[in-house]
């Protein structure tokens, strides 16, 4: 594998196959483990599970925990050390992968050494997911593993890395982004300047002035969007003066920037900008005057709007009063005309917007995925669609990705509507089996928590012909506390499953394409993600019965699977 630039995509990873068979013990240590007061028994859980004997080392943890009459958490976590020490040293790369998981999602420091000899590994994403889980560790262990990751060979992970220096503001971030940043040339250095904003360097200034100052506009306007983003209003003498140069892009960036520091002294020159050839400059100009004070251009940008001009129908969503017209726009013939002003009304919190986005969220023949357009200053940007998604997207995993992260996102939104309003969109989603949001809504009803979301739940848990979603309401239900059998139904779930390799992630996002409000985090396929969030609730309500599953899991389930349990395992027990 190799990286073309930063913008590379991070295929799924998909996990599947079997471990070598069991192999028996001995008597010796098994006389020795069942004393749960001898010193040695952890020790032998250890050897025997990281040995490859986990069936056998459960067997005997099973016996000392019916003697005891309960859980044993010491032994727990020596067994699942034990695993991913084993699956460590594997040299099957599915089985590292899965190892990498169990130890971040372990939170114990004890493999913490896993993550670190990762970000030595030639397969990069190996060094993507190790860097994923480093902030789960101390802040020592932590900037020592973002140190080793600045020394890979592959261009994004460092970039990663130093941007994770960046917002610890770290002393070696300046010093190791300066020296990539003179290794490098074109458009990627603009993405140098997010590093350096964040700093808040005397040094790290002068570096933001020549990244203003740059030959190229790739470099100059995204520096101009992060001074802006950043409110750094020490650098807008430098735009003021970037705004006098003809090029469409950095033009469009300045007046965004105006816009976003209210600068009325540079009103004349916004005025001048919306008199602009370039639809994209004079709409930017126009909402830097409006944001300004001047009230009037409101009625500019309508008029743009009502012209079917995306941009400017997807700006409506900043400029109260507007939704009259939104309203009007959302019924137009033209897809994405509706499209863009449901959206537009959605973040009005307007209810108008449900019958439009719900054609967007619900999967019909056409199959319709989303991503955004953006203006050429990347300042205005519109929502497109992409038809026969499956096929379109096959070989663009990131694309699919992007586009669930966009309507999940949107259902959030609705999620703030009147609750009679978003229900209503909520049963009809689980109506008709959209299994890619049914994680997302299950866990948006689950916080709402009213007697209302509880009865949807409920009602969901028992939907014929739709497996996952019935599993998604039931595990919420069971977080939740309902009584009911929802621990059972889990359970029988998960045992259906037991022998399917179920680990798998999506693509990862780099930072660069994640939204400002968004975490750095993995993304689970459903089924994966249902079998993972499941584990991790029985482990945070210390249920007794879920660890049981969870054991039985790991000794009889898909072999594989067992070092990302470990992980689980380990958690369960802190």
């Amino acid at each position: 594998m190799r990286y073309a630039n930063a913008l590379l995509i991070f295929a799924a990873l998909a996990f599947a196959g079997q471990l070598h068979a069991e192999n028996t013990l001995s008597s010796k240590p098994e006389v020795a483990v069942k004393n749960s007061f001898n010193p040695n028994a952890a020790s032998q859980l250890q050897y025997l599970s990281g040995s490859g004997r986990v069936r056998k080392a459960i067997e005997l943890y099973r016996q000392m925990q019916q003697e005891e009459g309960k859980h044993k958490t010491e032994l727990l976590r020596a067994i699942g050390v034990g695993l991913l020490e084993s699956g460590a040293n594997a040299k099957d790369p599915e089985i590292q992968l899965l190892t990498l998981f169990g130890a971040g999602i372990s939170l114990d420091e004890r493999t913490s050494h896993i993550l670190s000899n990762a970000l030595e590994s030639e397969i990069p994403e190996f060094n993507l997911i190790a860097l994923n889980f480093i902030s789960s560790f101390s802040q020592e262990d932590s900037e020592q593993m973002l140190l080793k990751a600045l020394r890979s060979n592959w261009l994004p992970i460092r970039l990663e890395a130093i941007h994770k220096l960046s917002i610890a503001r770290h002393p070696m971030a300046l010093i190791q982004a300066e020296a990539l940043l003179f290794k490098l040339d074109g458009d990627i250095l603009g993405l140098f300047s997010d590093f350096f904003l964040l700093m808040d360097d005397p040094k790290a200034n002068r570096q933001i002035k020549k990244l203003l100052m740059h030959k190229q506009s790739e470099v100059r306007v995204p520096t101009i969007l992060n001074v802006a983003r950043h409110r750094r209003d020490d650098f807008l003498p430098m735009v003021r003066s970037l705004s006098l140069q003809l090029d469409i892009a950095q033009l469009e960036a300045c007046a965004f920037a105006f816009g976003a520091f209210k600068d009325e002294t540079s009103i004349r020159r916004l005025e001048t900008l919306a008199k602009h050839p370039s639809d994209q400059v004079r709409l930017a100009a126009l909402k830097a005057l409006y944001l300004c004070g001047e009230e009037d251009r409101k009625e500019d940008i309508i008029a743009l709007a009502k012209g079917k001009n995306l941009f400017a129908i997807a700006s409506l969503a900043e400029i109260p009063g507007t939704e009259e017209v939104l309203a009007r726009l959302a019924q137009d013939s033209d897809l994405l005309v509706r499209l863009n002003a449901s959206i537009a009304l959605l973040e009005m919190k307007d209810a108008r917007s449900l019958r439009g986005v719900a054609e967007i969220l619900m999967r019909d023949s056409r199959d319709l995925a989303i991503s955004k357009s953006y203006s050429y200053g990347k300042t205005l940007f519109f929502y497109k669609t992409i038809p026969s998604a499956k096929e379109n997207l096959a070989d663009a995993p990131l694309l699919a990705e992007l586009s669930l992260k966009h309507k999940e996102s949107l259902l959030g939104k609705a999620s703030l509507l009147k609750e009679k309003e978003f229900l209503l969109l909520a049963k009809t989603l689980f109506e008709q089996r959209q299994d890619d949001l049914a994680p997302e809504l299950a866990a948006i009803l689950e916080r709402m928590q009213t007697e209302q979301a509880i009865a949807l739940l409920k009602q969901a848990s028992q939907l014929v012909g739709a497996p996952l979603v019935r599993s998604y309401a039931n595990l919420a239900l069971y977080r939740l506390g309902v009584e009911g059998p929802y621990f059972d139904n889990l359970r029988d779930w998960i045992q259906s499953e037991m022998n399917i390799p179920m680990i798998q992630l999506r693509p990862l996002l780099p930072f660069q394409l994640r939204e400002e409000t968004s975490r750095f985090d993995l993304s689970w396929e459903e089924r994966s993600r249902l079998l993972v969030e499941s584990f991790e609730s029985f482990a945070r309500t210390q249920d007794e019965r879920g660890l049981d599953i969870l054991l039985n899991m790991i000794a009889y389930g898909n072999s594989k699977n067992r070092y990302a349990l470990a992980g689980i395992l380990l958690r369960s027990s802190l």
